[in-house]
């Protein structure tokens, strides 16, 4: 959606982007939720307020049409400068139209901080678990950039934070972190696959029944079923350790 050099918002054009032109002569009582949440955000947006606060702004939206919204809304917000508060629970929608990010649990700010960090640097085991993106491991620090587990050995990369070397911590483990190799002398036993159009995301279990995911993207020719073994790359290195 085009927005008019003096970046007023215009109603025609925000009709449009939400696809409310068949219920412009419509009651209430005869729309959807979905309809009825789409033209509440639309008398928020031509009000052109100074500060417009979301809460879950598309929730009752279907995924294809949301993700078109998203990115039309993303626009007309940047080039009218609209200052936005957007209430979520959806990682990637916050992720994709945030400029900042804040994790709020139990009525607390857990972290806030840039979309890239919070995925990839989360602060805490608790924004961890609510992200459920990857899972925690032993693991003892073994130098200032390597560490040791006992199913998937030496492990290499840059801390987040530093720890003593001999430290005893939670290594989070998250699906982009291991690649596969097929030619590798690491073997996991394959517990789940789950496919996501563009990927797979394989479960593994460790001999130490470890359940670790694994990213593999959805055209690599030899896709395994559970029960299989499955190869892990190595030697193994992570470019963000996250430790707790």
């Amino acid at each position: 959606m085009k927005v008019k050099d003096d970046k007023k918002i215009q109603t025609k054009e925000v009709i449009n982007f939400l696809n409310l032109n068949k219920i412009l002569n419509k009651f209430p009582h005869e729309i959807s939720a979905g309809e009825a949440q789409r033209a509440s955000l639309a008398r928020s947006l031509v009000s052109q307020p100074d500060l417009l606060m979301l809460d879950e702004p598309l929730s009752n939206v279907d995924q294809s049409f949301k993700e078109e919204i998203q990115v039309e809304l993303k626009q007309i917000l940047t080039n009218s400068k609209i200052t936005t508060i957007i209430v979520t629970h959806d990682s990637y929608e916050a992720f994709y139209l945030g400029s900042k990010c804040g994790i709020i649990l139990d009525g607390e700010l857990k972290q806030y901080d840039d979309p890239y960090n919070v995925y990839h640097l989360p602060n805490s085991v608790e924004v961890v678990n609510f992200l459920n993106r990857g899972t925690l491991i032993p693991a003892e620090v073994t130098s200032p950039k390597s560490l040791e587990n006992e199913d998937l050995g030496t492990i290499t990369g840059n801390f987040a934070r530093p720890f003593p070397i001999g430290s005893k911590v939670k290594l989070l483990i998250q699906p982009e972190d291991l690649q596969h190799d097929d030619a590798s002398n690491l073997k996991l036993e394959v517990v789940d696959r789950k496919f996501r159009g563009s990927n797979f995301i394989y479960t593994l279990k460790t001999l130490s029944n470890k359940l670790i995911p694994v990213f593999v993207h959805s055209h690599h020719i030899h896709q395994h079923e559970v029960d299989e073994k499955f190869g892990i790359k190595r030697p193994i290195h992570i470019d963000h350790i996250v430790c707790f």
